[in-house]
């Protein structure tokens, strides 16, 4: 059994990694990709040193094998931004970038240490299960274990109004996060308490069940990726009364309609977020909340769906027109920027929309007017 849960362990290592990988290598280079990725490398490095101490491999000099230490530092400040930038949009990285120096500085820390004192080092990991003494790389491990789970506490104090139960009962996302959420602070505490008590065993079955529920969470994620996809919104719809609690929802859904339907404010070229949010009398996060959570959209894809079903129809409606000049008259200020969203929205380029005989482009233009319409529906009462 033990040379199955090694070899468990060896497939748990491999597998973030190549997961980091996958993060990495994604078109999209975001944050929370970023810090996905940093997450899955330090899970990696984690799995594969105890595959080492499992598989009796001592490494020289004996610095290296503590130097596994350092990457437990990252484990907590990779979820909370993975947490934040999934859940908060516009979510910026700035002072947080704070929370990983710690991590940082023990990668110079441990090697000074050990230049002025070598014997620090010279036990190897798994003989700390066997004595009574405690390490100074032990210690910085549990140490690095507690901040881990002080960013997990926070985590849940941040997103507690997503597990109320008619937000659990209401969001599938809410559930998930909640799971993972209680999973990830029992597996942590198991190992915290095996590094305690220096109890190998626990430590082994820890990263076996971490294993098991990281294939677990992966293959969710490919059989159902819509449930992990509603985990931001589930908690921005959650925290949504608490800043829209000013504001008619219903007052402010009609008179951004009307702004768009017939005042046409898409036209100004230069519209921005807060300009839109002055004349509609509210705060720009406000509006932001409201766009995502009542329209399952952003700014800019809201305002530009307009333009682009506007530019379709003026396209249908007179063949010979100017693709530029229409683009300029229905407020997009570059034709790079207009080629990209109408080819987003209505899902061929303008030029192959123009081609495109009659009763195709109609069909499409259709379709894109339906997509919106059903998410301006989709939050209102009786709907």
């Amino acid at each position: 059994m033990t040379e199955f849960v090694k070899q468990a362990v060896f497939f748990g290592g491999a597998f973030t990694l190549i997961l980091s990988l996958g993060a990495l290598i994604r078109p999209a280079r975001t944050l929370a990709n970023l810090s996905l990725a940093i997450l899955c490398i330090s899970t990696s490095v984690m799995y594969l040193y105890l595959y080492l101490m499992l598989a009796g491999i001592v490494l020289s000099p004996p610095l290296l094998n503590h130097m596994y230490v350092p990457w437990v530092y990252f484990l907590g400040p990779a979820m909370y931004v993975l947490f934040m930038s999934t859940i908060k949009e516009g979510y910026v990285f700035n002072r947080n970038r704070l929370m990983f120096i710690p991590g940082a500085a023990l990668f110079a820390i441990l090697p000074i240490c050990y230049l002025l004192d070598p014997s620090l080092f010279q036990a190897s990991p798994l003989q700390y299960f066997s004595s009574q003494e405690t390490g100074l790389a032990e210690r910085f491990l549990i140490l690095g274990f507690l901040i881990n789970g002080f960013y997990y506490f926070t985590i849940f104090i941040r997103s507690i109004r997503v597990f109320r139960p008619d937000s659990l009962r209401r969001e599938p996302g809410a559930r998930v996060m909640l799971g993972v959420l209680i999973v990830s602070g029992m597996l942590t505490s198991l190992v915290v308490a095996a590094y305690i008590f220096r109890s190998f065993a626990t430590l082994l079955w820890s990263a076996f069940a971490m294993t098991l529920f990281t294939s677990a969470s992966y293959l969710a994620a490919q059989r159902v990726p819509s449930i992990f996809q509603r985990i931001g919104p589930a908690v921005r719809e959650a925290y949504r009364n608490s800043r829209l609690s000013s504001v008619d929802v219903d007052a402010l859904d009609h008179r951004l309609n009307q702004l768009m339907s017939l005042d046409k404010v898409y036209h100004e070229e230069d519209l921005t977020l807060a300009k839109l949010a002055e004349i509609l009398e509210i705060k720009p996060h406000q509006l932001s909340e409201f766009l995502n959570t009542r329209r399952q959209m952003n700014f800019s894809r809201f305002i530009n769906t307009y333009r682009a079903e506007e530019a379709a129809r003026i396209l249908l409606k007179e063949r010979d027109a100017n693709v530029l000049s229409v683009a300029f008259q229905v407020g997009f200020n570059s034709k790079a920027t207009f080629n990209l969203a109408f080819k987003s929205i209505l899902g061929v380029s303008p030029r192959e929309f123009v081609r495109d005989a009659e009763q195709g482009s109609k069909d499409r233009l259709r379709q894109a007017r339906r997509s919106r319409q059903k998410a301006e529906k989709a939050e209102r009462p009786g709907s």
